[in-house]
């Protein structure tokens, strides 16, 4: 029996009293960029000092702040969450209304107020509150999370027959996918003139299906029935984790939500796929230093059990290490189902995360010459030609942890699949060839720089080591190993000879060069 190849490759890749007036300062004179980048400093001080306990000096830098910008909404909020600390709710709410007339704060202002309703029990105010904060940002995890708890959810025995009653228990619950469910069936059965409003909330709604998983396959397979564009739609469930960085935003869960939710404008479209969260957790990385490898060793070990199919994503918000070119943003086990997404403060909508679901179907880096999401150093987030033949070619692919001989080869043509890959890997060895004739021309006026490009280009690419790898194994699984035993070889250059990849994939072609000479095949 021919050796088996193991393809799990890692990739990358508030004051009381009332607001000071502004006063004369040393910096009167700054420029306005100077200024701003002042006081952007002076409110990211008043908060570390929050932060620790320290309220005066907090006070104080937030004050130093307002007085360099009267207009600026940032030093208010600081000043808000000064006067909580001291028990001050009127002059909190002061703070809180003037941070809402200067704009330039996006939902927080009304956030933080609508925590006061709360507090005082107007719930009704409270909800009003937050729907003005989602539409000044609709992507506000804790306003969707505020809003979320407020509204709840209604009994999950079946509404009665009364498509009006069940409307208004949809809109009163805007947070519940099976009220949303129930109306729409009651829409569609009726073929009513508000079915189209109804699917279209239904649609809305499936960004919460980790509270109902029944109700969001339910509402999948209704959609289906009703609009073209869902007829064939896969749903693919993920499972969220969420590192102590995550984890300390108010509204994490719903932010993780929200990230999924994204995925279905670009890979979603691509795939023809509806990406919907499983679960949501979080787990512990204090131990872990800042590389997306020792955060995902961490991420591994808390795991007691791994759910049983599904993509498994956790995330962090960890800084990057400070060394440059010694971080990735994220990282994917090609055609596996675990990934690990670095996301920048705030982050809603991550082009990483979309990068790496792609990953997951087979997608490749590539050069920086071509504008796609598949280039780690651009910001495109169109898919070049080549990788969506790839990724289409592996839509129905499955996620149930057996590795691609169990999750993609069943699903895929694996045929077509094999000649994607390899023009692939040649048109990366024409970028190459190309590079090297850049080198050339450089040589007539500079050798230095003839030089950086040409090491540039022969550099060890392990990414692509990765691909001539699954290339062997799609070659095995057609019984072709002598071509196989070429592709681990080329796999062994692109890794390096030295290192434990590059070993490891060299063995098994000789292994298979053995095999077959056992055989009498060569």
């Amino acid at each position: 029996m021919l050796p088996a190849i193991a393809v799990v490759a890692t990739i990358s890749a508030g004051c009381a009293g009332a607001p000071l007036e502004p006063r004369p300062d040393a910096t009167a004179q700054r420029s306005s960029a100077e200024e701003s980048e002042l006081v952007r400093s002076l409110v990211s001080l008043g908060e570390t000092a929050l932060a620790r306990g320290d309220v005066a000096s907090a006070e104080e830098r937030f004050e130093r702040a307002l007085a360099l910008a009267p207009g600026s909404a940032a030093p208010r909020l600081g000043l808000a969450r000064v006067a909580r600390r001291r028990g001050d709710l009127v002059a909190q709410r002061e703070w809180l209304e003037q941070a809402a007339l200067q704009g330039g704060a996006g939902a927080a202002p009304q956030i933080a107020l609508a925590g006061l309703e709360v507090e005082a029990g107007r719930r009704d105010r409270a909800m009003e509150l937050l729907a003005e904060a989602l539409e000044r940002d609709p992507e506000a995890p804790s306003a969707h999370a505020a809003l979320a708890g407020l509204s709840g959810r209604v009994s999950r025995r079946p509404l009665p027959g009364d498509a009006e009653a069940a409307r208004r228990l949809a809109q009163a619950h805007p947070y519940d996918l099976f009220a949303a469910l129930q109306w729409a069936r009651l829409e569609a059965a009726a073929d009513s003139a508000a079915v189209d409003a109804a699917l279209d909330t239904l649609a809305d709604r499936l960004w919460l299906a980790d509270g109902d998983r029944a109700s969001a396959r339910a509402g999948v397979a209704l959609l289906a029935t009703r609009r073209r564009e869902w007829v064939g739609r896969r749903i693919v469930w993920l499972h969220l984790y969420g590192d102590e960085t995550v984890r300390a935003h108010e509204g994490w869960q719903m932010r993780l939500r929200l990230l999924v939710r994204g995925q279905n404008e670009g890979p979603g479209a691509v795939l023809d796929t509806v990406f919907l969260p499983a679960s949501i957790a979080g787990f512990a990385a204090e131990r872990a230093s800042a590389r997306l490898e020792s955060i995902e060793r961490e991420w591994a070990d808390g795991v007691r059990r791994w759910p049983r199919d599904g993509v498994l994503a956790a995330f962090t918000e960890r800084p990057p290490p400070r060394r440059p070119g010694s971080f990735k943003a994220g990282q994917a086990e090609l055609l596996g189902r675990r990934m690990i997404i670095r996301l920048a403060p705030g982050e809603t909508d991550s082009r990483t995360l979309a990068h790496e679901v792609l990953h997951l179907y087979g997608a490749v880096h590539i050069r920086d010459e071509v504008d796609s999401l598949m280039n780690p150093a651009g910001d495109s987030h169109r898919l070049d030609a080549a990788n969506r033949r790839i990724v289409v070619l592996q839509r129905e692919r499955r996620f149930g942890g057996g590795g691609p001989a169990t999750d993609v080869f069943p699903y895929a043509d694996v045929e077509a699949l094999t000649a994607a890959y390899r023009e692939l890997l040649a048109l990366n060895l024409t970028f190459r060839q190309i590079g090297l004739g850049r080198a050339l021309e450089a040589a007539e006026t500079s050798r230095y720089h003839a030089a950086d490009i040409a090491s540039e280009e022969v550099a060890l690419d392990e990414h692509f080591g990765d691909v001539a790898r699954f290339i062997a194994m799609l070659l095995l699984y057609r019984d072709r190993p002598a071509e196989a035993a070429l592709f681990l070889n080329g796999a062994s250059r692109l890794y390096g000879r030295s290192t434990p990849r590059g070993r490891e994939a060299l063995r098994n072609s000789n292994d298979i060069h053995r095999a077959l000479e056992a055989r009498g095949d060569l």
